[in-house]
């Protein structure tokens, strides 16, 4: 039973009021709560006392509740303890819904290794993309990628004058190559100042269609995919759309058609732009004639609305590109397409190393994400061979030191809530003990070694009896469990990934405490039985959790 949802439904329906169901800081001032703010409107002219004294007369006879009390302007439900058993060892299920939402992550840069930088959307967007569907959404993966606009004019340049197909194709790595010519490119044009301006001449002819062009840019294009495919691979990612700014370039014409016939094209410094209140005017069409990658937003905004027909789309995109949003957004409302306030740009801080050094492909100082993930298996297992002896033996640490390493770095950036910057520290985000996701992983592999342990068989664990679990450690991991549908639920309303990772810190230090206190396995094999099935159901938790997140929860570590 989803008791908010039941305790939502009560309120409303004995007081005609939407109201707001939390969880009290300690469990021992109750199970639920709800402020007694919230029912003012179905209580004119009585203070919030009087209201929480009149929600307590109302549900205090309910057959859901033990207890009802008041505390302060609040009032506190205490479920049943059998209820809650009950509840705990459900499979949580959501109804399939008929809305669809769009969300578009990652988006990488064509001719530029899958870098660092894109880690964070990369990660945010695709947990996203699992917990909407999880509670029941149509979700739509988009990969919208940057493979358009005067840096392509600029590789372009570059590898005329200084790249040659040979040396492309003989190149271990066919990216890294190109990154060379993209960095020679800028050092060069610091000295040659006409560099700029072929890079800019070259990406007008991409654009009108040039085929000489076109096929060099195409064929920069696909090699990128290929190395982005790799990464996406080893992080479990899939898309559903895998389209680039490119793909929209036939869409440019008819916007710019509607955008006339609308008045809102106006011509500045030779630019054609639409001007928007409160802030700068949103760049259409450069002075040159060549688009950016605003028109190609709006363009594909447009595409995806006549398309898929969302309920909502979601860009997961760093903080830094807010105004950039809040312009191409203001557009197309002046267009008069309501359904744009159903877009919104889910923003995040930056990650940083240790070193706060900032990342540019300019400058070549850009740290390839394989690179990091390669460097988190190591380590991993090395951490693994020094803790478990008889794992390092097995063929299986490759794969188990794989899903540690690459477990931790998805973890360290989902645990800290999207607004806030990340720190990137290895000795802290591999650490097997605090918030980390080896932390997380441990704990299960620990619960699946109980399991192990214990002379009972998997139909005996099934049938034990919960009425047993009466410890208060027990009746706290039981409370626990009822809050991971809670969670989800959560995330989708703030579209914050990092509310699942902290929910799941939260049960792996419950579960580890309830262990250090109580003992599992023993005599009294009903005693065992009853917390083997409590256990199992924290350890498929944790698991579910994980997964949704992206992360793998091994049996050893």
């Amino acid at each position: 039973m989803d008791f908010v949802k039941e305790l939502q439904r009560l309120v409303h329906e004995a007081f005609g009021v939407e109201v707001k169901i939390s969880r009290p800081k300690h469990q021992k001032f109750g199970d639920y709560s709800l402020a007694a703010f919230d029912l003012q409107r179905a209580f004119p002219g009585k203070s919030v006392q009087e209201i929480a004294a009149q929600v307590k007369q109302v549900f205090s006879g309910n057959e859901l509740f033990e207890q009802v009390v008041e505390v302060g302007p609040y009032v506190n439900f205490f479920v049943k303890k059998n209820l809650l058993a009950k509840a705990a060892f459900e499979e949580p299920t959501f109804e399939k819904k008929t809305e669809r939402v769009l969300i578009e992550f990652s988006a990488p840069n064509v001719a530029k290794p899958f870098s660092f930088n894109h880690i964070r959307t990369t990660l945010i967007g695709a947990a996203l993309c699992r917990i909407y569907r999880e509670v029941g959404y149509d979700v739509i993966a988009f990969n919208h990628l940057g493979d358009w606009g005067t840096q392509y004019g600029k590789l372009i340049v570059a590898f005329q004058k200084w790249g040659t197909e040979e040396a492309l194709h003989a190149a271990e790595d066919k990216v890294d190559y190109l990154v060379s010519l993209y960095v020679k490119f800028h050092k060069e044009a610091e000295i040659d100042t006409t560099l700029d301006e072929k890079a800019r001449e070259a990406f007008a002819k991409l654009e009108q269609g040039d085929a000489t062009y076109l096929a060099q840019w195409k064929e920069f294009r696909d090699l990128s995919v290929k190395e982005f495919d790799r990464v996406y691979k080893r992080l479990g990612i899939e898309f559903d759309q895998y389209l680039g700014e490119s793909d929209y370039n036939k869409d440019i014409p008819p916007l710019l058609a509607e955008l006339e016939k609308k008045n809102l094209l106006v011509t500045s410094e030779g630019a054609k732009v639409v001007e928007l209140e409160g802030m700068p005017p949103c760049i259409i069409l450069k002075s040159d004639g060549s688009s950016i990658y605003a028109t190609r937003d709006i363009a594909a905004a447009l595409f995806r609305f006549n398309t898929f027909h969302f309920h909502k789309m979601i860009y997961v995109v760093g903080a830094e590109q807010k105004l950039h949003f809040q312009q191409f957004f203001g557009v197309i409302k002046k267009m008069g397409y309501d359904w744009i306030d159903n877009v919104h740009h889910v923003s995040f801080g930056l990650i940083k190393l240790a070193t706060k050094e900032k990342m540019s492909t300019r400058k070549g100082t850009i740290i390839k994400l394989s690179t990091i993930f390669d460097k988190a298996k190591e380590l991993a297992k090395q951490i693994i061979e020094e803790k478990n002896a008889e794992l390092a033996k097995e063929s299986s640490l490759d794969e188990v030191a794989e899903q540690v390493g690459v477990g931790a770095i998805i973890f360290n950036d989902l645990k800290t809530d999207r607004n806030a910057e990340v720190m990137f520290d290895w000795d802290k985000l591999l650490s097997f003990e605090g918030e980390t996701g080896p932390y997380v992983q441990y704990t299960h592999a620990r619960i699946k070694s109980i399991l192990r342990k214990s002379s009972l068989s998997s139909q005996e664990i099934a049938a034990g009896d919960t009425s047993l679990l009466t410890e208060q450690e027990e009746l706290l991991l039981i409370n626990k469990l009822n809050a991971y549908t809670e969670a989800l639920i959560e995330v989708i309303n703030q579209d914050k990934p990092h509310v699942l990772a902290r929910y799941l810190i939260d049960l792996a230090q419950t579960v580890n405490n309830y262990y250090a206190k109580v003992r599992i396995v023993q005599e009294d094999k009903q005693s065992e039985a009853a917390r083997l099935r409590l256990l199992v159901v924290v350890a498929d938790r944790i698991k579910k959790g994980l997964l949704l997140l992206g992360i793998a929860a091994p049996e050893q570590m």
